[in-house]
């Protein structure tokens, strides 16, 4: 025979060990909330992570471009007889505020140098673009393909090029600034190139070279 007393302390013992119905019913709504919280905290950091990779991607775009032009600009060149009439201490270039053409060396590749003619201008289409083609005037691999001849976006997201040059003339021995230039007005000395985007968010370092240093 159980004594009443031994029953009641076995009920307590099993109340003290398990939980009740609703005691679960409150842990899995709890553990429900935070997976949703822990959720959202990973979907935002992705998304945060998203973010800065593409600043970074432009960025490092935006420097590449520039390091390129500055390199290319840097190098200008002018060819025995390729342009007469000329004082061979000018630089072969022809530009206004929006595109600019100059002659400059370049190594694409291996196998692939020569002397190249080069245009740089602002293309209105897709929301703006900063545009670049070349094309091979002198030196190895000239029979065609990407290396002697072609076209690229540098950059996107561009409202406006902004091209300024300095240099010596006749009417200005000591230098003047210029919205326009051409090899045959003088001798450049000074090229600035500044580039807006849409985004206030990007940022372009205003480009200053000299021309063929």
């Amino acid at each position: 025979m159980v004594h009443p007393d031994n029953r009641s302390t076995r009920r307590d013992d099993v109340g003290e060990a398990g939980f009740t119905l609703v005691e679960v019913l409150v842990s899995l709504t709890l553990l429900a909330l935070m997976s949703t919280i822990m959720l959202g905290g990973f979907q935002f950091g992705a998304r945060s992570w998203d973010r800065v990779s593409t600043v970074s991607a432009e960025r490092d775009r935006v420097y590449a471009t520039h390091a390129f032009l500055r390199q290319r600009l840097g190098s200008l060149s002018l060819p025995s007889g390729l342009a007469r009439e000329v004082d061979e201490t000018t630089l072969p270039i022809v530009g206004n505020e929006t595109m600019v053409s100059f002659l400059a060396s370049w190594q694409t590749g291996p196998v692939v140098s020569g002397l190249y003619l080069f245009r740089l201008w602002h293309d209105d289409s897709d929301g703006g673009r900063l545009m670049l083609s070349w094309q091979q005037l002198v030196g190895t691999e000239t029979g065609g393909g990407e290396g002697t001849r072609g076209e690229r976006v540098l950059l996107d997201g561009v409202a406006q090029l902004q091209l300024g040059y300095f240099g010596t003339t006749r009417e200005a021995p000591g230098g003047l600034w210029a919205s326009n230039w051409d090899t045959r007005a003088g001798g450049l000395r000074l090229l600035k190139l500044e580039v807006q985007f849409s985004d206030p968010r990007r940022h372009w370092p205003v480009l200053m070279v000299a021309p063929g240093m």
